[in-house]
């Protein structure tokens, strides 16, 4: 149970939250539950971690430089919490506030025009204190209006994705909590947002703690109307063991817009045995996303799941799904928690990178670039790409920072504990093909901090992308681009 109702935050958008190493070993044996998870760590750690590395020789002057402070975008996520302070009990540990796994994940942001000005505002959620609704002048500078605009959470927040619910061509805002009994959603309504996840189907109202994590927009059944999938990672034998909340709601437009309906057993997408075989009871979900990865005209559902519990939901036309997973060639991380697409080679297909824990154990450790072959196939690419090897990753985004046609890919890294809570924040440069170098250290995004969610947009609106980086108990951090507009670009 949490020492207090009034709890926590997490990730979102493309990315991102928490997790400790795999429950199974890699001959598959598990750890026992109440073995402090320092000490499970029986290895040689300078010998099993990598440090990132590669050359980043020739990029020249530094593409990016930290601004978040200088722009508005100063406040603390929170404290860093540890044992006997967090807000979790574990029943396997001897006092109260040991669990805190849930919360050392959580650091969230996304991006939507919540004013309808035509610029792109920031939500940023937090662990301690409340979220954060930053709106952008249209130069890149931000102005915290969460309370004019009616968003102040007196609780700790997780997940959080924009998205018309009901059509009328404005931002509702959707949230996801990490200790309360109810998520949250927003309907904006010009001036202010209003509070309506319990009389519109979306609060998945519970008895006990909800553990959120990221939340996704998208239109799985066709109708016009934004549908919405909400994550939740939680170990069952500790925190509670109620069953899982990580739920597919479907918008009941056109003729209820932006009301919901809990489909997630009737469409086929259940977590509730996911951990089966391979990890501690529990549900497992980060990031997830909703796209059309097959191009068979229907959405597909990629989950990211801790533990090796990851899932490829490919798409029906009747609104249904099907476990791909072990067929299509993914799930081989052992921790999967960020997520991001691109077409990487050209082919006019989507590519997804999958970030995860490394440790030099085993093939099944470190980032994962599934490379997709056609008829629901994918082949892993990490490794001869230059990019399995990260550290404790979590968010990723592929952007095009510097306008040359391909993506490139950006991933935070960080954890609570030696080695990985040095880890450095990586950006890898697009070399041509699927080949990469880590350029993070003269390209000027250069952070050892807690990082967590990554968000990728223009708020200055000057063509090139910048980077906005949520981490855990500590401030956040803006890279501004500097350099994008050496090459040519076009806004549509």
């Amino acid at each position: 149970m949490p020492r207090a109702l009034v709890l926590a935050s997490l990730l979102s958008l493309l990315v991102i939250a928490g997790c400790r190493p795999a429950t199974a070993s890699p001959d598959g044996a598990g750890r026992d539950a109440s073995t402090p998870l320092e000490d499970a760590w029986s290895i040689d750690r300078d010998a099993a971690f990598f440090d990132g590395g590669g050359s980043d020789a020739g990029i020249g002057a530094p593409y990016f430089t930290e601004v978040a402070a200088s722009i508005g975008l100063g406040a603390t996520h929170g404290v860093f919490r540890r044992a006997p302070d967090c807000l979790f009990d574990d029943p396997a540990m001897p006092g109260p506030g040991d669990a805190c796994d849930a919360e050392w994940g959580l650091a969230g942001a996304t991006v939507g025009d919540a004013d309808g000005d035509g610029h792109d505002d920031l939500f940023v959620t937090r662990v301690d204190g409340p979220a954060s609704l930053y709106l952008n002048d249209g130069a890149g500078n931000f102005t915290d209006a969460t309370a004019a605009r009616g968003l102040t959470i007196d609780e700790p927040t997780a997940g959080a994705a924009f998205g018309d619910i009901d059509r009328d061509g404005d931002q509702d805002l959707f949230v996801s909590v990490l200790g309360g009994l109810a998520h949250r959603l927003y309907l904006n309504e010009g001036a202010t947002f209003r509070e309506v996840a319990a009389e519109r189907g979306a609060a998945l109202t519970s008895a006990l703690p909800l553990l959120g994590s990221s939340v996704t927009f998208g239109d799985y059944d066709h109708d016009g109307d934004l549908d919405l999938y909400v994550g939740e990672w939680r170990f069952r034998t500790i925190v509670h063991d109620g069953p899982s909340m990580a739920r597919l709601l479907r918008n009941r437009g056109p003729a209820m817009p932006g009301y919901f309906e809990d489909v997630t057993a009737a469409a086929g997408v259940s977590m509730e045995d996911a951990w089966m075989g391979v990890a501690l009871r529990g549900v497992y979900v980060y990031a997830v996303a909703m796209l059309d990865l097959d191009q068979d005209g229907n959405v597909d559902l990629a989950v990211n799941g801790d533990f090796r519990t990851s899932r490829m939901f490919w798409g029906r036309a009747d609104g249904t799904f099907e476990n791909g997973t072990l067929a299509a060639g993914v799930g081989t991380e052992t921790n999967a928690m960020g997520s991001t697409f691109a077409d990487l080679d050209g082919d006019g297909d989507l590519d997804w990178l999958v970030t995860s824990i490394w440790m030099d154990l085993g093939p099944d450790w470190g980032n994962r670039l599934y490379r997709y072959d056609g008829s629901r196939h994918f082949t892993e690419m990490g490794g001869a790409a230059g990019i399995m090897r990260s550290g404790w990753a979590w968010g990723a985004a592929f952007f095009d920072y510097d306008n040359d046609s391909d993506a490139d890919l950006a991933v935070t890294n960080g954890w609570s504990f030696a080695p990985f809570d040095t880890d450095a924040m990586q950006l890898f440069r697009h070399d041509g093909a699927l080949g990469f170098t880590d350029v993070a250290a003269s390209a000027g995004t250069v952070d050892t901090g807690q990082g967590r969610a990554l968000v990728v947009f223009d708020p200055d609106e000057d063509g090139d992308l910048d980077l906005f980086v949520a981490r855990y108990g500590d401030t956040p951090l803006f890279f501004r681009n500097v350099r994008g507009t050496e090459q040519s670009w076009l806004r549509v």
